[in-house]
């Protein structure tokens, strides 16, 4: 009866050995499909991430575009104005010394009404 105990125990135990075993390489198979997702995750966060970094600087570097062409702009703009301006004084000084010889009467007049209106006179 001993040895039939013993026997029954040894096959008890052989038994749940082997439940055990297969109940952890369940759960390693597990673990490896896990790993595997994750890892596929990762490099498709890695790629959208590394898409979106591209995106980013594309936007940043035609902002910077942008911004260079509004100051070359502006910096033609200013210039035209200032040689508008330059080009008006130098008229005017063409223009004083005309006068001041008794030619261009009617153009002086129609400069002073001129004047006078943009200074908020009426003639």
């Amino acid at each position: 009866m001993a040895a039939k105990v013993k026997a029954e125990r040894s096959a008890i135990a052989e038994a749940e050995a082997r439940k055990a075993r297969l109940a952890l390489a369940d759960e390693i198979t597990a673990r490896d499909r896990q790993l595997t997702d994750m890892q596929q995750l990762l490099a498709t966060n890695t790629e959208k991430l590394a898409v979106a970094q591209k995106a980013q600087a594309d936007v940043l570097r035609k902002e910077r575009e942008l911004d260079e062409a509004k100051r070359e702009l502006d910096l033609t703009v200013e210039k035209r104005i200032q040689d508008g301006l330059v080009g008006r004084a130098r008229q005017g000084q063409v223009g004083g010394g005309i006068r001041s010889q008794g030619q261009g009467r009617r153009e002086g007049g129609a400069d002073r009404r001129r004047a006078a209106a943009d200074r908020g006179f009426v003639a």
